[in-house]
Parts: C-alpha cells; sequence; structure tokens
C-alpha cells in the first residue's frame, strides 16, 4: 500500500539526532595517539594495503546490516503482533504509529551502541554529544505528541512507548544482540582461525 509506519516529522529528526554523535566521532575520536604516529609510520599500513577497506570487509558490513534489520523489525513485530491492537488495560489502541515509534527509537538505540563500540576516545565532549542528542530526540518526542494541528495520530504516544516496561526490555535485548553479532563479525574477520573459543561463547550469548 506504500503506507509508511513512521510518522513524517519523527522521522524526519533521524539524521539530526544521529548527526551529532556522528560529528562528535569523526572530529574527535582517535584511536592512536599523533605522536606515535609520527614515531612508528609504519602504523599507516593498514589504509595503504586497503586492509580496512576491502570485498570482505563490504560483505561483513552488508551481512552486519542484514541481520540488525532483521533485528530491529522482527523482534518489536513479533513482541507486540498480538498486543499491538490492545496495548492499554482500557482496550485503547497503539495501532501503526505506536508499533512505528517503538521501532524508529530502537534504531536511534541500536546506532547509537553501534557508534559507542566504533569509538576508542570517549572524551567528555562526546559524552556531552551523546546526551544532548538523546536530550534533542526524547524532548521532542514529549512535545511533539501535544502538537494536535501537525499529527493528531500521534496524540500520546511517547507517553504510551517510554512508560511500557516491554519496550525498554526489547529495546534492551535488541541492541544486545545487534553490538554481540558485530563483536562477533570483528573476531571472525580479524582472526578467522585463531579465536574459536571466543567465537563460540559469542554464538552461545546470541542465542
Amino acid at each position: 500500500s506504500g503506507q509508511t509506519m513512521y510518522e513524517s516529522n519523527i522521522y524526519g529528526l533521524y539524521n539530526i539526532v544521529l548527526s551529532m554523535p556522528v560529528i562528535a566521532f569523526g572530529i574527535f575520536d582517535r584511536d592512536i595517539p599523533s605522536a606515535k604516529l609520527l614515531a612508528e609510520p609504519d602504523l599507516y599500513a593498514p589504509g595503504r594495503t586497503r586492509a580496512d577497506l576491502n570485498w570482505a570487509t563490504v560483505f561483513f558490513e552488508f551481512l552486519q546490516a542484514f541481520v540488525d534489520s532483521c533485528f530491529l523489525f522482527f523482534l518489536p513485530y513479533v513482541v507486540y503482533y498480538y498486543a499491538m491492537d490492545m496495548w492499554e488495560d482500557s482496550g485503547k489502541q497503539g495501532g501503526i504509529w505506536l508499533y512505528g515509534f517503538v521501532v524508529y527509537t530502537i534504531i536511534l538505540f541500536a546506532m547509537m551502541v553501534r557508534i559507542m563500540l566504533l569509538s576508542c576516545t570517549w572524551t567528555w565532549i562526546w559524552h556531552l554529544f551523546m546526551v544532548a542528542s538523546l536530550a534533542v530526540f526524547i524532548g521532542f518526542a514529549f512535545v511533539y505528541q501535544y502538537m494536535y494541528s501537525y499529527s493528531y495520530d500521534f496524540y500520546g504516544i511517547a507517553n504510551k512507548t517510554f512508560q511500557s516496561e516491554m519496550f525498554w526490555l526489547l529495546a534492551f535485548v535488541t541492541c544486545f544482540l545487534s553490538a554481540t553479532f558485530k563483536i562477533t563479525l570483528d573476531l571472525v574477520s580479524v582472526q578467522p582461525a585463531s579465536s574459536h573459543t571466543m567465537f563460540v561463547i559469542t554464538i552461545f550469548l546470541i542465542l
């Protein structure tokens, strides 16, 4: 039908919210101090030899994206399959906007967890950007849900979502699975033959 499950103005907030952690990561993050790089030029070898960007890396990134998509969509779908139309004890409907906001919010949380895994330098500026991005998203959602003239269907959705224990448990489990799978792929791609023990442990955690 072409029907989106995201409210349009909430959907447009995605790049604004995630841009702040990405900017902080791009400007302030560094995995090796500059003095060490100057002292040991061989550390630039992975860039020259394309060790960090090759077909294997692209394959693993596509695999990660596919698995993340399954986690982020199907886990909330299974959890809310029966409860989606009868969210409250009063019998009020949640509908597609509630489900879409749940999925959307978990996607944001999962992407922020991914930035945390990628970051090597956790400075106070990095923490400030992360907290500010979350504050912008949550604050906008709480205010926007009462702006009837823009979206009557979104009325009260943020309150219903953030007051639900099921949502927070689902957000934690989904982000945990996504992060664990990312760590597993890193182990496989970096040490495909010498990390069997850690690989088995990580797979066990996923299951």
